[in-house]
């Protein structure tokens, strides 16, 4: 039995782990285009990282610590 791939919001979040500090827009889809999982143009892949680290923080997985500009932590552990 094969496992689903693992989703943006699944990338990040390893990433963020592993590397910690702030995370933003622009952060998240040059980890997303590192992993060759971001969509090929710019607004779009944008739209990816913003709906990735929405779902991470509605996870209770990363904390908003910005609003404009919108820029997250990790949660505490």
């Amino acid at each position: 039995m094969s496992s689903s791939p693992p989703t943006h919001a699944d990338i990040l979040l390893r990433a963020i782990h592993a590397l910690g500090g702030s995370w933003d827009a622009n952060r998240a889809l040059s980890t997303l285009r590192d992993a060759g999982v971001a969509a090929p143009d710019r607004e779009s892949g944008e739209k990816q990282a913003r709906k990735a680290l929405r779902d991470l923080a509605r996870g209770s997985h990363i904390v908003k610590i910005n609003d404009r500009p919108v820029e997250y932590r990790p949660a505490p552990r």
